[in-house]
C-alpha cells in the first residue's frame, strides 16, 4: 500500500497540518519573511481586535486568501475571452456609431 503524498502549501486543503503515510500528521516547515515594522505594528492592532491568535495567524491567512483569488483569476485568464463574438461586434457597432472607430 503507497504513501498518500504530501501536500504543498495552496493545495486547496485547509490547515496547517499535511497528510503523510498512514495518517501523520507533518508540519509543515516555515521560513522568516522580513516586513517593515510600521506594517507589523498595524498588524498588531488588527490582531488584537479580532479572532487571531497572532500577527502570524493574521498574516498567513491573508496570504492564502490573496494567492486564491490570484489562482482563480489565472484560471479565468486561461479559460478563453469573456465575451462572445456577438457581444464583441456589438461593442464595436457602439463604439464606431459614437465616432470612435
Amino acid at each position: 500500500m503507497g504513501a498518500s503524498p504530501i501536500l504543498p502549501f495552496g493545495s486547496g486543503r485547509p490547515g496547517t497540518l499535511l497528510e503523510h503515510s498512514r495518517n501523520t500528521p507533518v508540519r509543515e516547515s516555515k521560513v522568516t519573511v522580513k516586513i517593515p515594522r510600521p506594517l507589523y505594528r498595524r498588524i498588531q492592532q488588527v490582531v488584537e481586535e479580532s479572532g487571531f491568535n497572532s500577527p502570524t495567524d493574521f498574516i498567513v491567512y491573508v496570504l492564502r486568501d490573496l494567492m486564491g483569488e490570484a489562482e482563480a483569476n489565472a484560471a479565468d485568464t486561461d479559460s478563453g475571452p469573456e465575451f462572445t463574438q456577438d457581444e464583441l461586434d456589438d461593442v464595436k457597432r457602439k463604439l464606431k456609431n459614437l465616432g470612435y472607430l
